[in-house]
């Protein structure tokens, strides 16, 4: 399924080359990830009619970006992440966020 990201979202998805067209449902399946400080509000709202869930690579989504209310408030479902070794203590310090559904993990270990 194609999704145009440059209607959905555009300054929040500059990358041409992965912008596809094609019609597109909201899905359980369907997520974004994307870095917390380049999403706006606009963008979580444009979004929230095809994708379900998103991540940042952070355990709280209020560093630089939308906070959990304003990802409820479109009814998209965020994913903390634990992403590398130093997300393990901060996660322990601070727990994860009240009502996340998951928590994604050490998608690249190596950092």
């Amino acid at each position: 399924i194609g999704i145009d990201f440059s209607k959905a979202c555009g300054p929040c998805w500059p990358y041409p080359k992965f912008k596809q067209t094609g019609d597109a449902t909201v899905s359980r399946k369907r997520g974004i990830a994307i870095n917390n400080n380049k999403l706006s509000e606009t963008a979580l709202k444009n979004l929230a009619h095809v994708v379900s869930w998103g991540a940042t690579w952070e355990a709280n989504p209020g560093e630089g970006g939308p906070d959990i209310a304003m990802w409820d408030k479109y009814g998209i479902r965020f994913m903390p992440m634990v992403f590398n070794r130093d997300a393990v203590g901060r996660i322990e310090h601070t727990g994860v966020p009240k009502g996340a559904y998951a928590l994604l993990g050490f998608n690249e270990p190596n950092f």
